[in-house]
């Protein structure tokens, strides 16, 4: 039991760091572009990068938590996530837009560690109550 709690803490932990770095970006984002010389297209483009980026590493993480384990996929991620922040903030501090296309890549791409953290929780779940573990 108590690895299991301890499991669900660090998942907790990793998903909250993961949405709130993705949820301070979104609101502000805009406005960083438009200070480098950007379009309302411009941001939108950025937008989308980090799903699309999301939606094609999220089954190679997952692949690779199988192969290699869930803690060092996990903890790439995290690496990854701090990593793209700060190409981030440096970009918006030296208004190099093409830096904020590859911090936003980077960060989509660290995102898939989703599918990673819910394997890390159903693995320490009994079959029957996996559903439940997924919501605590």
């Amino acid at each position: 039991m108590a690895v299991q709690r301890r499991v669900r803490v660090l998942v907790f932990i990793t998903v909250f760091l993961d949405l709130v770095g993705f949820g301070l970006i979104i609101p502000l984002l805009p406005f960083y572009v438009e200070s480098m010389g950007g379009s309302a297209t411009t941001a939108g483009v950025l937008l989308a990068l980090f799903s699309t980026a999301q939606l094609l590493a999220t089954p190679v993480l997952g692949r690779l938590s199988d192969r290699v384990g869930r803690r060092p996929v996990i903890l790439l991620s995290l690496l990854g996530n701090a990593f793209s922040m700060a190409l981030f903030a440096w970009a918006t501090h030296v208004h190099l837009l093409p830096v904020l296309f590859a911090s936003r890549l980077l960060a989509g791409a660290t995102a898939g560690n989703l599918a990673a953290c819910q394997a890390a929780v159903a693995d320490v779940t009994e079959p029957g109550r996996r559903a439940a573990g997924m919501g605590r």
